[in-house]
């Protein structure tokens, strides 16, 4: 299997694997059949979002000179918060919510959409790691 698939198959695993523990501590800290749901809703997120977002990113940059650390998580965090923002205003309009308001108050606004934000600059970082072309 190539470097590129396996990252593709990999990075975006940081999602649940960080999320699932905020789950679970949000549902009465137990690990039930909800938090098992919540955590493969995010998985599924997290493979979507990688490929709207990376694969094409990729397949646009690689033409390019070796892509920078910087730009992968640059890329993994626009794409993260794009995510996040989609994955918010979805999970409240499935519950019959109106939209959430994340900039209504901005600090929160900010500190809500840092946190996925942050993961997908480490799936960006991670996919970078794994995929990009070694000299020689």
């Amino acid at each position: 299997m190539s470097r590129p698939v396996l990252a593709f198959l990999i990075a975006p695993l940081w999602v649940p694997l960080l999320f699932a523990p905020l789950m679970a501590a949000s549902i009465n800290g137990s690990w039930g059949f909800s938090t098992l749901l919540l955590t493969l809703v995010s998985a599924l997120f997290a493979y979507v979002a990688t490929l709207v977002f990376a694969v094409p990113a990729y397949f646009l940059l690689r033409s390019f000179d070796p892509i920078s650390v910087w730009l992968a998580l640059s890329i993994g965090f626009i794409a993260g918060l794009l995510t996040g923002i989609i994955f918010a205003y979805g999970f409240a309009r499935s519950l019959g919510n109106p939209a959430p308001n994340l900039l209504a108050g901005l600090d929160m606004g900010a500190l809500i959409l840092m946190a996925p934000g942050a993961v997908g600059a480490l799936v960006g970082v991670t996919l970078w790691a794994i995929a990009r072309p070694r000299p020689g």
